[in-house]
């Protein structure tokens, strides 16, 4: 037997520093000795993404068809472990389980094939967000009773809107007060008008993104567009592109801020 050579506190900080910065190695980590495993396979589940609509695709368990997995998890593993979490098209039953044990998610990604996330508001309001991905009118109910000054936007920095039809109520987005990244899914009408007011408006608004599914060739014209903060992107895969930035940093955010450096530098065209 292999006599550790290095203190177990260091042994063990050089183990979980390995961890956080590649998750995707946690398994392999955990095969090395059962010390290794105590310490690191909490945080397997740093990260956990369920979406019913293309199973299975429950990470890390890759195999949990009906969640049971998950929800077998112990609330404390949840509590201390999850800080990234996806929620697609999944039950009610099990949303609610996950959201309420796991108390510490800093990012959120969730999307519900009824539109009803309205009664899930009062667990996610009280998580320490930084990262929300929604449709902020199912979330509230109506897009009338969208509350700006709500506790859910306290430490908000990176919002991505799902609702796809712009209204003059998102001129209220200035009032997020850490908000510096912010994105929009394909919306409509008066979308360019309104992300100009807010790019002037919005002090602290560091980067603006309008995300389109499919590639298109149309060109636009607006004032909007010449502000460097504003990129249009094309993705795909948003789960996918929601996972590689949880896992590893590398998402749209992180390419729209290099393709913004590059046009202030007078590498790209402004």
């Amino acid at each position: 037997m292999l006599i550790p050579t290095l203190p177990v506190e260091l042994e063990k900080e050089i183990f979980q520093m390995t961890a956080y910065s590649r998750l995707s190695s946690i398994p392999c980590l955990m095969l090395v000795a059962h010390r290794v495993k105590i310490w690191v396979e909490p945080l397997l589940f740093w990260v956990i993404a369920l979406d019913r609509s293309s199973l299975p695709y429950a990470y890390p368990m890759a195999d949990d068809v009906d969640f049971s997995g998950i929800q077998s998890l112990s609330t404390s593993v949840l509590r201390d472990s999850v800080r990234h979490l996806l929620l697609k098209n999944i039950p009610n039953t099990v949303s609610q389980f996950i959201l309420s044990a796991s108390s510490a998610v800093e990012d959120l990604w969730i999307a519900s094939i009824s539109g009803a996330n309205s009664f899930l508001l009062p667990f996610i309001g009280v998580l320490p967000l930084k990262r929300l991905y929604c449709n902020l009118g199912e979330l509230f109910a109506d897009k009338a009773q969208i509350d700006f000054g709500h506790p859910l936007f306290s430490r908000l920095t990176h919002l991505e809107l799902f609702d796809q039809r712009a209204t003059d109520h998102y001129f209220d987005l200035a009032l997020i007060p850490h908000l510096t990244h912010l994105a929009f899914y394909f919306p409509q009408a008066g979308f360019f008008d309104m992300s100009l007011t807010l790019l002037k408006t919005c002090k602290s608004l560091h980067v603006l993104v309008l995300l389109m599914a499919v590639r298109s060739q149309r060109a636009v014209k607006h004032e909007a567009l010449e502000d460097p903060r504003f990129v249009q992107m094309f993705c795909s895969q948003f789960v996918d592109d929601w996972k590689s930035g949880a896992l590893t940093g590398s998402d749209y955010w992180s390419r729209a801020e290099d393709f913004i450096a590059r046009r202030r530098s007078g590498e790209i065209d402004r």
